[in-house]
């Protein structure tokens, strides 16, 4: 699988999770600080991907970033614990339905003032993809 296919398919999935209004990949900050962007944000930026024999290891954090209300308290921990569990179920369904492997998840929670005041939460993850291999005739 492309890196393309990959952010592809990432996408593809965030914007089905409830309350999602954008996906984008890029510089989180760049993004979420342009007044248009439309919360709920699921923002994917590329870490370093390697490879090796048998597999290619592709590096992201992806976050969720969404709105505070008025008195930026009152929904904080409702955002953050909302944005642990759409992350985990990305990364689920990734890996149930494309057979994507990956170490354990840990989560970051954030609050953040980008154009708006913004809380969520984030994951670094590496995602390890078999290489498809094709024998040469001399195998």
């Amino acid at each position: 699988m492309t890196l393309y296919k990959l952010v592809t398919i990432i996408k593809d999935i965030a914007l089905k999770q409830p309350n999602v209004g954008s996906v984008n990949e890029g510089n989180v900050y760049d993004i979420n600080s342009d007044p248009s962007v439309k919360y709920v944000n699921i923002t994917l930026t590329q870490g370093t991907h390697t490879q090796d024999e048998m597999f290619d290891h592709y590096n992201f954090t992806i976050f969720y970033i969404d709105r505070l209300v008025n008195d930026m308290e009152s929904n904080r921990l409702q955002i953050q614990s909302i944005a642990k569990e759409v992350l985990a179920n990305i990364i689920h369904i990734l890996s149930e339905r494309y057979d994507i492997e990956h170490q354990s998840i840990s989560f970051q929670p954030f609050t953040q003032k980008f154009s708006d005041e913004c809380a969520g939460c984030y994951t670094t993850i590496t995602f390890d993809i078999p290489k498809e291999i094709i024998c040469g005739e001399d195998y």
